[in-house]
């Protein structure tokens, strides 16, 4: 709705935005924190993987973990759940 949107719009914070979305996906059963986020993290991926491409002419995989102000991961893309369990472990 217009008005959300708005409301989303308006907030000053990553944080304020993503309790409004957290609302809605509980509200309406929707999955509204996936898709905007997944969106962002995905951009994240493909520009960072451009960048270091760019200034090192490697090409790397790059994986986004998104985390809350509780330093919770409320978001992490397929390649960075697969890089991660590569290297560490599986979370």
């Amino acid at each position: 709705p217009t008005s959300v949107l708005q409301e989303i719009f308006a907030c000053t914070t990553a944080e304020a935005a993503l309790k409004i979305l957290r609302s809605l996906d509980k509200d309406n059963q929707k999955n509204w924190v996936d898709m905007v986020y997944g969106a962002i993290a995905y951009r994240i991926e493909e520009r960072s993987q451009a960048y270091i491409f760019n200034h090192s002419q490697k090409q790397v995989q790059v994986g986004s973990m998104l985390f809350d102000r509780d330093r919770q991961i409320f978001l992490k893309t397929e390649v960075a759940d697969r890089l991660f369990a590569e290297i560490c472990y599986s979370i």
